[in-house]
């Protein structure tokens, strides 16, 4: 199961994508979450912490290298899972699409 928005808390309701980074980092740490969520989250967050440009404003490129290194870890093929797999490509075009 691949978590669309957050279950509780502050964010309860919030898209995953749209958390902030900090937030992200937080619950990792501090929350007992369910492994598909917590997998989400770190999805999330490698994808931002890989990028170098900070501005309001997506790097494109930044993106797709970091989408790309994060699809080649878990990508089926070499020991990741189809949803893993699935998973980072969803948050891949969501934040893309909001970027």
């Amino acid at each position: 199961m691949t978590y669309q928005t957050f279950p509780f808390g502050k964010y309860k309701g919030e898209i995953l994508s749209n958390l902030p980074t900090n937030y992200i980092a937080y619950a990792i740490e501090s929350f007992d979450l369910p492994v598909e969520l917590l997998f989400d989250l770190k999805v999330i967050l490698a994808l931002r912490l890989n990028m170098s440009d900070v501005s309001d404003r997506l790097d494109e490129s930044v993106l797709t290298k970091s989408y790309r290194k994060m699809a080649s870890k878990y990508h089926p093929d070499k020991g990741g899972t189809k949803e893993q797999f699935q998973a980072i490509q969803d948050f891949y075009q969501t934040i893309k699409s909001n970027g």
